[in-house]
């Protein structure tokens, strides 16, 4: 390997070791004759094991292997070597409000969903409640939007903390206008 070669080739590592590392693992091929430093930190050639901040780096056979030991915030599928990934967008899922009726949102349980937040289209006839949140003293209790609530409504990803989360518009003229976008903890 030359060393303009070798010399790209670290800056290339530390370019990944720098940037969050998005992708969990990360092999680059090096002969078994070469060693690669990485910005002064250590020589890693075949059979070389350490780590940089919280970035494992290890050598075995010809190949230079460097995962990450720890999830960052807001990551997903962290204990995957291919599909782990980091969030740049919020991924939600979106159920319309189409019926009178009450909507479980999410699977039924205690603490299982992120109530993201509801998109209004037009302004409610009626109320819409919203159970599965406590009160001061943890109870069970309803978050009602009242008649004439339109637009967008931040609910932060809130987790239904007292009860299955329900959403409930029992004015038959609001059907199909409300949104609710949630996503399973």
């Amino acid at each position: 390997m030359t060393h303009t070669l070798q010399k790209n080739l670290t800056k290339a590592l530390v370019a990944f070791v720098s940037v969050a590392v998005i992708v969990a693992t990360f092999m680059v091929t090096v002969p078994k004759a070469h060693a690669v430093t990485i910005e002064g930190k250590g020589v890693f050639s075949t059979g070389n094991r350490g780590t940089i901040g919280a970035v494992e780096v290890s050598s075995t056979t010809a190949a230079l292997l460097i995962s990450k030991a720890t999830a960052d915030g807001g990551e997903r599928n962290p204990d995957s070597a291919v599909n782990g990934y980091q969030v740049v967008r919020e991924e939600v899922n979106m159920t319309i409000m189409s019926t009178t009726s009450t909507s479980t949102i999410g699977g039924g349980s205690v603490g299982d969903t992120h109530l993201v937040g509801l998109h209004i289209s037009t302004a409610l006839t009626g109320v819409c409640v919203i159970r599965g949140f406590g009160d001061t003293t943890g109870t069970t209790t309803s978050f009602i939007m009242p008649a004439g609530s339109v637009g967008y409504k931040e609910f932060k990803g809130a987790i239904n903390s007292a009860g299955a989360l329900t959403v409930t518009c029992p004015t038959a003229g609001d059907d199909n206008f409300v949104a609710v976008f949630w996503r399973p903890v």
